[in-house]
């Protein structure tokens, strides 16, 4: 359906999204992140969203069984992985019971507070258990792209 088409692309990952993110960590930061693609312990990441939606979290739960999730963006640094992109996912591999998921993994060798783990501590944020699925609410671009799908 078109539904699942959208939700297909909402947190799609690409090489650019990635090198646009360590490009910004690096101005930020004044560090020199590496990249690696690896496999990540669900438990150890830290989310910095703290709400995901239910129809979402569905479809991303159809395609980690189906074999086809994107790689999540993290940020891994001294003690802490921190989760940049692709909380559905690892929501979805939680519930599913799955402990690892394929991931973009960018390195910081300094041991810094990034301000997504400020942003994560003023919400309170630890595990993944701590973010809310939004079981009354559609994603937003998925409700907009409805609306205007229903007007035409």
């Amino acid at each position: 359906s078109n539904s699942d088409v959208i939700r297909s692309q909402i947190e799609h990952v690409s090489p650019e999204k990635v090198f646009n993110f360590m490009s910004t960590l690096k101005k930020l930061y004044n560090v020199d992140p590496s990249l690696d693609r690896g496999t990540l312990p669900v438990k150890d990441l830290l989310p910095t969203q703290s709400k995901v939606y239910e129809d979402e979290l569905e479809g991303r739960i159809y395609e980690i069984r189906k074999g086809l999730a994107e790689p999540i963006i993290v940020v891994r640094r001294p003690g802490r992985t921190i989760l940049v992109d692709g909380h559905h996912r690892a929501v979805a591999a939680k519930k599913l019971g799955i402990t690892a998921l394929d991931s973009y993994i960018i390195n910081i060798k300094e041991d810094i507070e990034l301000g997504l783990e400020r942003t994560a501590k003023a919400m309170n944020l630890k595990t993944l258990d701590d973010v809310q699925v939004l079981d009354y609410a559609r994603h937003p671009l998925v409700a907009i792209t409805h609306r205007i799908v229903k007007r035409d």
